[in-house]
């Protein structure tokens, strides 16, 4: 059911040219911000947990499928139909599991 879902998602932002921006912090080091930015990519697929900087549901944690990693956000499927897209910048911690 994911896989068809990415396959729309994929598809949907092809279509769209339009990506949502966000600045980083200026304290962000870009280096390290494209380290993470790689390593986020091979968990592509993979189901993972995002703590996110904020209060609220967000504080929580959002657990899903890694759908799309971009150079300013990620998009993580959480349940059928539901894309979250966190920015990058305001991710706090990063799990997944490596069997």
């Amino acid at each position: 059911m994911w896989k068809l879902f990415y396959m729309l998602y994929v598809l949907s932002r092809m279509s769209q040219n339009t990506l949502p921006q966000e600045k980083s912090p200026p304290s962000f080091n870009s280096q390290a911000k494209l380290f993470f930015t790689e390593s986020l990519k091979q968990c592509i697929g993979q189901t993972v947990t995002i703590f996110v900087i904020g209060g609220g549901y967000g504080g929580s944690g959002y657990t899903g499928i890694l759908m799309d990693v971009k150079e300013e956000y990620i998009a993580l499927y959480i349940n059928p139909m539901t894309l979250a897209e966190i920015p990058i910048s305001k991710i706090a911690c990063f799990s997944h599991n490596l069997l």
